[in-house]
């Protein structure tokens, strides 16, 4: 049996204040509610670079994918957040309704398979997959607001971790620590990180000298818990959200594939 945790009570009053709905999401997913774009999560991410490479700081971004989110969200979780928030617990009920005893029949070549009956996960196509599926990792985003020198964002499913410091041994260190971090919760919380989808890269002050900053790493050693590290090298060109980044922070090649998409297209 699975027991899930929750690491931190959300959602601090201030004085005289009741809370308003702008702060029910955190500012750093991205996803699921107004004025937030996957375009604002890639600019996000360069500006928090770029202005770390202007104070002259080697910096590193580590891109991960959590596996399979929408199909493993975990019910009693989702209530419990739904708890600390304080939302009515009438409104708890409806949730826990809504997620669970869901039916569906598949048909091959007009054959019906047996009823299976789901418990868990949210039904993909419902608007309201996007909302509770943020609602879910907002105990997430909290814990890593406390982060010094790296910090989270996601929109929806999809994460980056960006760290900086004086060198790149304490940069890679920095990322290693995070995505322990990230991926540990994860797991207590019924979720798991696709390694096939994780992408390391990083930036560093032009004409910086080797001496100051430290070697340029091949690759970075991820701690995963439970046990076992999972090895990802070092990529001169990532592609986030549909956008490719590169190292140097030319557009060239974004822009040719961009363009060789379009051609193939018409």
């Amino acid at each position: 049996m699975l027991r899930f945790t929750c690491d931190v009570v959300v959602f601090p009053r201030v004085r005289g204040r009741e809370p308003t709905s702008n702060v029910l999401l955190s500012a750093r997913q991205f996803g699921s509610h107004n004025y937030h774009t996957a375009p604002d999560a890639v600019l996000s991410v360069i500006h928090t670079v770029q202005t770390s490479i202007k104070s002259r700081h080697v910096t590193a971004l580590l891109l991960f994918d959590i596996q399979g989110f929408f199909n493993n969200l975990h019910v009693n979780q989702l209530v419990h957040v739904f708890g600390l928030l304080s939302f009515a617990p009438s409104l708890c009920n409806w949730v826990r309704s809504f997620l669970t005893d869901r039916r569906i029949t598949l048909s091959f070549n007009g054959e019906p398979l047996p009823e299976v009956v789901l418990n868990h996960g949210t039904p993909q196509g419902s608007p309201l997959s996007p909302i509770l599926s943020a609602i879910y990792i907002l105990p997430l985003l909290r814990l890593t607001e406390a982060w010094r020198f790296k910090s989270l964002s996601t929109y929806v499913d999809d994460g980056a971790i960006v760290t900086t410091g004086a060198l790149h041994g304490s940069v890679i260190q920095k990322c290693t620590d995070g995505f322990f971090t990230i991926a540990d919760w994860l797991l207590r919380n019924g979720l798991r990180l696709d390694p096939d989808k994780t992408e390391f890269i990083t930036f560093q002050p032009r004409q910086a000298n080797p001496e100051c900053v430290g070697a340029l790493q091949p690759s970075i050693n991820l701690r995963i818990p439970g046990g076992g590290t999972l090895q990802v090298c070092r990529l001169s060109l990532v592609r986030y959200l549909g956008i490719f980044i590169d190292d140097k922070f030319n557009w060239e090649p974004h822009a040719k594939i961009m363009a060789a998409h379009a051609q193939s297209s018409f």
